[in-house]
């Protein structure tokens, strides 16, 4: 049988290259080739025949953590009423569900979090992560959840934290604004598409997917102003005054212990390597 992506127009499942005579791809607003159209507010089984898949791979929601706090009644629509119902649907079909959470589903004070750390999210969007990890907990026990840590894209074309730096860094001006703080373990999303391959058909609950590093932004900005040769100050600002001018919080450190993760993976394409071909 097949696997269905929901959510395979989304930045991660166009990136995926998964589409194949093993994986379809579901699309809602963006269209993409050989893709099926769904809506997750609808029964997906008036949209599509679920029974030709075992697997159901939940891609869909509003991962922006910002857009999340400033529009809490739809992201709450979509990243919890919605899913819930989707997963509920699943689990009637006795398909096995995997779910991305993130690694925001953690308050990060602690930093290097194993799976079995306690989760305490600190935003809205960490919260809506959370709440489907726990139901999916709730209802099922044929399920993996991946939580995954920030991902970069090896086309430098694709919006991601890593493409923002680089525009960041070419822009005119002599310095270049940084958070104080902000840790986490960033992943290439090639490098995803081989776990979610290796989960399909795994017994593993609780997956942390990032890379076996952990940097800090500062880290990543000093990295590609080197490559590029731009000699730029680094204006760093407290995580406190951000999080007052923003009305919203950052985690402080949310990287991964991976090392669970290293037992069905044991290579990663390398942030270094990814700058280094600027």
């Amino acid at each position: 049988m097949k696997n269905l992506i929901i959510g395979g127009s989304s930045k991660i499942g166009r990136n995926l290259n998964l589409t194949s005579n093993k994986f379809d791809l579901t699309y809602y607003k963006n269209k993409i080739s050989n893709g099926i159209l769904v809506n997750i507010k609808d029964k997906l089984s008036n949209q599509l025949n679920l029974d030709k898949y075992s697997t159901v791979i939940i891609l869909s929601s509003i991962t922006d953590p910002r857009i999340c706090q400033e529009n809490k009644t739809y992201s709450e629509n979509i990243n919890v009423k919605y899913t819930k119902n989707l997963i509920s649907e699943c689990i009637d079909k006795k398909k096995k569900i995997i779910f991305f959470s993130s690694d925001y589903i953690f308050d990060g004070r602690q930093g290097n979090y194993s799976e079995n750390d306690f989760p305490n999210p600190i935003n809205l969007y960490g919260e809506q992560k959370l709440k489907i990890e726990n139901y999916i907990k709730s209802q099922s026990n044929n399920y993996t959840i991946l939580r995954i840590s920030k991902t970069f894209f090896q086309d430098f074309k694709t919006d991601c934290f890593l493409k923002n730096i680089i525009k960041t860094l070419k822009n005119p001006g002599n310095s270049v604004n940084c958070i104080e703080k902000q840790v986490f373990s960033p992943i290439c999303v090639k490098d995803i598409a081989d776990v979610i391959k290796k989960v399909v058909k795994s017994k593993i609950k609780i997956l942390n997917v990032g890379g076996p590093e952990a940097f800090d932004r500062k880290d990543i900005i000093n990295l590609v102003a080197k490559k590029l040769n731009k000699k730029k100050k680094i204006l760093i600002l407290k995580n406190e005054k951000i999080e007052r001018d923003s009305k919203f919080k950052w985690p402080k450190d949310v990287s991964l212990c991976t090392s669970k993760l290293k037992k069905i993976k044991n290579s990663f394409i390398s942030i270094n390597k990814i700058i280094n071909s600027l």
